[in-house]
Formats: structure tokens, sequence, C-alpha cells
């Protein structure tokens, strides 16, 4: 009996010390499971093979408002996210977060590029605005490079990893020729945001003077509009993909006042349209409708009110080609087109597939082309022969080529959506055609986090904090506590 006593407790010591090991160990031991899907959480092999190779310290600043995490549940994986990259760095790697006010270096951030958001918050019994930081300085080796802002994780493995490699490298920036096909000379308001956004990703852009020649093959294209290339600029760029240059070509079938009155005319006597039937694209001079469109806001004729408008030509598709293309659209969830001409893929010399598609409801408009947003255009669906259409194709049986049948959709148009997915994705297929396959796969698929209402995320945050108050201190104290009241009690009882 007595034997038997003293088993029971010598397990419920051994029993309670165990308990005890591994309440201490959750407070100093770091360990983070990705249970999503797509691992949006987790860094890739690649960024690992980036770290494991650095022969200097790299030094990663997040410069982050003391209010973010609060206002953002979802900001704070960003620090599980930093401290997997200290983790693979090996030493190499190391961060620090700062909060720009309390440091007093608000001046310090700006003069650097990073930009704050203004958001309205509650405060006081009334609402105020308050200006939210969140950016990334990189150093290594005395060079430097930002993240202006950014509050989740999507794109966060994306943009560190590449900045880290430009910095590592100390090369010039990747180049990455324009020619622009739809406007005389200059970057106007049109196309203004194309420049910066590729700079931003990290290439160096060359524009092409018309009329073009002797184009280097080493140097990935990018063609915007047709109506203005010459026969001598066709000439070179069939020259360059005929040599293995890897291009993409955004043109229409049809040219739009975008500027006025939004009329639509038919391309005709169109060469670049004529050399793409050459190579098995052939963009017909209509314009395509879609069921699933872009919903405007505009003011009524009569100027009294807003009316909410569906306008067709405004397609919205996230109908994605699959397999090994889907990289393409990595962090895409659908793509804005702006009055898109119907794409046919025919024999030529390339082979290409189909890339992007409208719903199967699509049809084609021909002349007299009706775009007013105030038409009559949804009664259309009702009548006409509907099937999937193409949005966009591309090749690799020679070298890469994408092209869409929409010279608008990376123009300034994307600001009546508040979108810059479009602009992204250009920068998508730059890097798919440059063959930077590993880095494209670093974009994460999961949800885009936006700012929450302060009251709603002022009650996940306060869950979230309860529910980390009990699984890691409340539960653990509590089953502590019964532990030793059992053995108290077996002591004293002799049960």
């Amino acid at each position: 009996m007595q034997t038997i006593k003293r088993q029971s407790i010598i397990r419920d010591i051994l029993v309670f010390s165990l308990l005890l090991i591994l309440f201490v160990l959750s407070l100093r031991i770091y360990f983070r499971a990705d249970l999503t899907k797509n691992k949006i959480y987790s860094i890739s092999p690649y960024t690992r093979t980036v770290l494991a190779d650095l022969d200097s310290e790299v030094t990663v600043t997040w410069y982050c408002s003391g209010m973010l995490e609060k206002l953002v549940p979802a900001a704070r994986y960003i620090q599980d996210f930093l401290e997997e990259y200290r983790n693979y760095g090996k030493g190499h790697f190391v961060y620090s977060i700062v909060d720009p006010a309390a440091a007093g270096k608000t001046n310090t951030i700006q003069s650097l590029g990073m930009i704050p958001r203004q958001i309205e918050i509650l405060e006081n019994d009334g609402r105020t605005f308050r200006e939210l930081y969140s950016g990334l300085l990189i150093e290594y080796k005395n060079r430097h490079q930002i993240i202006p802002f950014f509050i989740d994780t999507n794109t966060l493995e994306y943009d560190l990893t590449r900045l880290i490699l430009e910095l590592k490298d100390g090369t010039e920036k990747n180049s990455v020729g324009i020619i622009y096909g739809s406007r005389p000379s200059g970057l106007s308001d049109e196309y203004s945001y194309v420049e910066p956004w590729l700079s931003y990703a990290g290439f160096q852009v060359r524009n092409i003077p018309l009329p073009a020649k002797d184009l280097d093959v080493s140097v990935p294209l990018l063609v915007i509009g047709s109506s203005l290339l010459d026969y001598q600029t066709v000439s070179a760029i069939e020259q360059f993909i005929r040599d293995g240059g890897s291009s993409v070509f955004f043109v229409s079938g049809t040219t739009v006042n975008t500027a006025t009155d939004w009329e639509s005319y038919r391309k005709e006597d169109d060469i670049f349209l004529s050399y793409l039937e050459t190579i098995g694209i052939r963009i017909e001079q209509e314009l395509l409708l879609d069921i699933s469109n872009f919903r405007m806001t505009m003011p009524s004729l009569d100027g009294t009110r807003y009316e909410y408008i569906n306008y067709p030509f405004w397609i919205i598709s996230g109908s994605f080609a699959e397999g090994r293309q889907k990289k393409i659209f990595a962090g895409i969830p659908a793509l804005q087109f702006f009055w898109p001409s119907p794409l046919m893929l025919i024999p030529g010399t390339h082979n290409f597939l189909p890339l992007v598609s409208t719903t199967p409801a699509a049809f084609t408009m021909s002349e007299p082309f009706d775009t007013n947003p105030f038409g009559n255009q949804l009664s259309l669906f009702s009548s006409g022969e509907k099937s999937v259409k193409h949005l966009g194709a591309f090749s690799e049986s020679r070298n890469r080529i994408i092209v869409f049948p929409d010279e608008y959709m990376i123009s300034s148009l994307i600001e009546y959506t508040a979108s810059d997915t479009n602009l992204d994705f250009l920068v998508n297929c730059i890097e798919w055609i440059s063959g930077k396959d590993s880095l494209l796969e670093l974009k994460k698929d999961g949800e885009n986090y936006q700012m929450q209402p302060l009251d709603a995320a002022v009650e996940s945050s306060d869950l979230l904090r309860t529910a980390v108050l009990t699984n890691i201190i409340i539960l653990p104290v509590l089953i502590i506590v019964l532990t030793s009241l059992k053995f108290i009690r077996k002591r004293r009882t002799g049960k």
C-alpha cells in the first residue's frame, strides 16, 4: 500500500514538473505553424536560399505606428514574417520595430520616401484623422531600399526579397524597353503610372522613340497601342521577335476618345494588327461586352443626382489560365478591362494559348458603337449570340510573348476603379517575360487585408487578445493549480 502511494506521489510530481517545463518553454521558444493552404504566412525555399547566400548583415527597420495592430489585427503577422527571415538569415538578418512618433523620427522617414496613410478614428466622442505609418527600411553595405507602406504579408516576401537581391547584387536594374504607339511623344498623363510602377519593381525603363530600329533582343519589350506604329517600327519589332526577343503587347482593335465623350472607332489599315496575325493573333475591330463589368458612379443626365451604372464595356475578369502560367497572376484577384476587343487565336508562327477569358455571357458589338454610359446596352444581353471570348493570350513556344486586346487597361483610367491591380499585373507580365519565375512565385494569393472601421478593428483586436490570454496564460496556470491541489489533497488524505 505504501509503495502504491509513493508511486502516485512520484507520478503527480512528474506531471506537475512536465506541465511547468512546457509552460516555461512556451514563453521562451519561438514556434509558429502555418496551416493555410498556400502557406501565405511562410517564406519560400527561394527566399531561404537568398538569405543563406548573404555575406554581410541586412538590417531592416519596420517603422510602424503604435496603433497599427489595434486598427489592423492582420498586421501582427508581419512581425512573425520578419522573425522567419531572422531565423533563416543565420545572423545576417537583423530587424527592429520603431514607432516613428515615439522616436521622433517622423521627418526622417518622410525624407526617405515613406508615405503615411490618413485614417479616421474615434477619439474623445468624435472622429478625427491620424497619420498611420507602416514602412520598411532595408540597409545593406551602405546602401538602402524602402517599402513605403504596407499593412499585410501578401506581397511582403516578394518586395523584401527582391530589394535584398537588388542591394546584395549591387548591379544596375533590369531594363525594359517601352514603345508608346498611341500618342505622339513623351510621357503623357494617359500612361503616367506605367514607368513609376516598373521603376519601383526594379526595372530601368528605356523609352524607345519612333521610328524604332535595331531593338536589343536582350531587353524585354513593352508595346502600348498601335495607331502610331510605322512600317520601320513594325519591321523592327518583327525582327526582334524573330531573333528571340520577349514582349508584352497592349493593343486594341478600336480607338476610344478617353478624354472626352468615350466614342469609339474602328482602326483602319493598322499595320501592327496585321503583323500580329502573322504570328497567330487576330484582334477584331469590334468591342466586347460582358455581364461581369464595373459599376461606376456618374452624375445623371439632368445633373440633379448621382447614378450607379453597370457599364458592360468595362469588363472584370477573374477567369485566368491554370497550370504553369498561373504564376503570372500571382497576387491578382481580377483584372479590369476598358473597351477590350475580341481576340482570336489563328494559325501563325507562334503557338498561342488563351490567358484570360470573359464569362459565357459575353458578346461583341460592331460599328456603329454605342458606348454611351446611359445607353441601353444591358438590354442587348437578352438577345444576340453569347459565348466565352479571349481577353489575352500567351506563347512560349519560341520566346515569351503576351498579348492583350486592350491598350487602355494600364492607362490612367484605373483611377475610376480606385485599384492598382492592373499595374501590378503589368509588373507580373514583365517579370514573366524576363524569366523571373522564382520571384513571381513569392507573391501570395491570400486575402488582401483592408483598413477596417475602428469599432470592428478594436473588437477583433480585443477578441484576439482574450484568446491569447486564455490559451497561453490562464489555461496553463489553471492546470498547474488543479494539479497542485490534487497533490496536496493526496498528501493530506493519503488517497
